[in-house]
């Protein structure tokens, strides 16, 4: 195989020389389409060059890559490429920011049913890489569920386009949903198609706090079983205590208050009127500096018996009553002994360490839980990306071979 020495000359007919940009030795290219994009894989696979695929860039630490080569920014793709509203869907490029397509979907009072982290910045593409749904996932389903096609650029610049632009669609394996989620190890997301839904014209945020998120779980329940229009159910823990916050997206007439207000009750606690700011208590938690980053999923019952685990150990939390919990340890040399605790009573469900302050290598616990579900991805990640081009990741024990 041929040594490079100069990247940028191989590079720069590929998408432009002002398109390419050396920083730390890392090569960022901005290719303009799809097909820059599989320009720039072809050439990085012939000549075993790793790849990291960017957007908004907001979620880099969440996984543990090897440093690639060369970075594909994806930030000129930022373009809603179609939108037939009446069909309720639209197509949007990978590396348009989440804040500009729902602006440009409110125009027809629509939306993409997602919440994700950093809406401003964070783009299409890496929300979907990063599977990020938020809190809307109690109502509208997972970010699987939204996403109806795409666009795709695998390790050897093969293009692929996978599901279609409708609402129903069984042809075949739903090769999204693969992708969602793969952390740009897979492929190299260039497009989406997503459902749309209408945009709601009421919202409510209420909280109900308590010294116990085992208090708070007969609530829950409570609330899931209700005839209530919820549209959003969060609960936070730390060590000063938990909450429990509720969006509605009823007409106030609907009496939606009143309703959960006689449920409270019914369990000795209270409702208070809450900002919609308490939805980004997500991005709190994952913003702690320096701090072990986890992602819990699992029965819904089961969160808030895994929320008061967690502040126990000195950890905050946010989780979402659908099974996904959040959570972030600041103090590092306490968290690894507590990360095998949480693996080992992590049964019913799913444990990862997104992000962590220095090289889970370093330590005893794995960043992707045990060995079997670590081996099945690495069976698939070989079978798309056999020459380990694009975002290599530590998701085994040990760099073998599958045959």
């Amino acid at each position: 195989m041929q040594v490079l020495t100069n990247l940028t000359e191989h590079l720069a007919p590929l998408v432009g020389s002002e398109f390419v940009v050396e920083r730390n030795g890392v090569f960022v290219v901005s290719p303009k389409d799809t097909h820059e994009v599989a320009a720039i894989m072809g050439f990085a696979d012939h000549h075993g060059l790793k790849v990291r695929p960017t957007g908004g860039r907001t979620k880099l630490t969440w996984g543990v890559a090897a440093e690639p080569q060369i970075e594909i920014s994806l930030q000129r793709l930022n373009c809603v490429v179609d939108h037939p509203w009446q069909d309720l869907t639209c197509t949007v490029q990978a590396g348009c920011t989440w804040e500009t397509l729902q602006q440009t979907l409110a125009r027809h009072g629509q939306f993409v049913a997602l919440d994700p982290l950093w809406p401003a910045t964070a783009t299409v593409g890496g929300i979907c890489a990063t599977n990020d749904s938020g809190a809307l996932r109690h109502r509208y389903g997972s970010l699987r569920d939204q996403v109806l096609g795409m666009t795709i650029v695998l390790a050897d610049g093969t293009i692929a386009r996978t599901g279609g632009r409708v609402v129903k669609n069984v042809a075949g394996y739903d090769l999204p949903k693969l992708m969602v989620g793969s952390l740009g190890t897979l492929a190299v997301i260039t497009e989406v198609t997503f459902r749309l839904y209408a945009l709601p014209r009421y919202a409510q945020s209420f909280t109900v706090a308590a010294e116990s998120a085992k208090k708070l779980a007969p609530l829950i329940q409570a609330i899931r079983d209700s005839h209530l229009s919820t549209q959003a159910l969060q609960l936070r823990g730390d060590t000063s205590g938990f909450a429990l916050d509720i969006q509605f997206n009823a007409h106030p007439e609907a009496k939606q208050e009143a309703m959960l207000t006689g449920l409270a009750r019914l369990h000795g606690m209270a409702i208070n009127p809450s900002s919609p700011d308490v939805w980004r208590s997500r991005e709190d938690v994952i913003n702690m500096p320096d701090a072990v980053l986890v992602k819990v999923t699992g029965k819904p019952s089961d969160l808030p018996s895994k929320a008061v685990d967690i502040v126990q150990l000195g950890g905050r939390c946010v989780a979402q009553a659908i099974g996904i919990l959040y959570a972030s340890f600041p103090n590092i040399s306490q968290t690894y002994s507590a990360l095998g605790s949480l693996y080992a009573h992590t049964d019913a469900g799913s444990m990862t360490v997104l992000s962590i302050p220095q090289n889970p290598q370093d330590d005893a616990t794995p960043p992707w839980g045990p060995e079997e579900p670590s081996s099945l991805m690495t069976i698939v990640k070989h079978q798309f990306d056999p020459n380990q081009t694009l975002n290599p990741l530590a998701i085994e024990p040990a760099a073998q071979p599958v045959r």
